[in-house]
């Protein structure tokens, strides 16, 4: 007799539930761990830092080329510019991951990554899904909103702190990328 059915013998159903929860989440873990990389939090919070870091820009004002100040009338009294308040910065910029719901994603991917995409929707532990939702991670322009094309699909597993990397295509962020990036130091 498993613990399980001890539990719900001895009418303690809820401990029962909540045993049989874990179990079956660790077995979905257990699958999903041995068909695909994964990302920890940790890797993916240290690539989005460095890419920042890696492409922030900042855009100086067009008024007054980044001095802060203009010069106003015939008498050429300095004063502090309008558009940019004085700090010469109109604008900064840096790329972002962003990862989205794929019920949200608007493009259409290659048809290689709509059969892996396939393969891990159809993907089944004891006749239930493994994952229970996906998400694309893309890198875009955090200021102007600049959407790349390449983007790198994540299973996601409810109550598992990793995501798993079902497919990509091109070159604009991979796998190996942010595990790369998030390792270093």
């Amino acid at each position: 007799m498993s613990i399980i059915q001890m539990l719900r013998e001895a009418g303690i159903d809820e401990a029962a539930n909540l045993l049989e929860n874990k179990i079956y989440l660790s077995k979905r873990m257990e699958v999903a761990y041995s068909h695909y990389k994964f990302i920890e939090p940790s890797i993916l919070e240290k690539f989005c830092q460095q890419l920042k870091e890696k492409s922030y820009k900042r855009d100086s004002c067009k008024h007054c080329n980044g001095s802060g100040k203009s010069t106003i009338g015939f008498l050429k009294k300095i004063k502090n510019c309008n558009c940019c308040k004085g700090d010469g910065w109109i604008s900064e910029r840096y790329e972002k991951l962003i990862l989205t719901d794929l019920k949200e994603y608007k493009d259409a991917p290659p048809m290689d990554c709509l059969l892996d995409l396939k393969r891990a929707k159809d993907m089944e532990y004891e006749g239930k899904k493994v994952f229970d939702r996906f998400e694309i991670g893309q890198i875009k322009e955090e200021i102007k909103a600049n959407p790349k094309i390449d983007p790198v699909v994540f299973g996601i597993i409810d109550g598992c702190i990793d995501k798993f990397c079902i497919t990509q295509w091109d070159d604009d962020v991979s796998f190996e990328q942010i595990k790369e990036m998030g390792s270093n130091e």
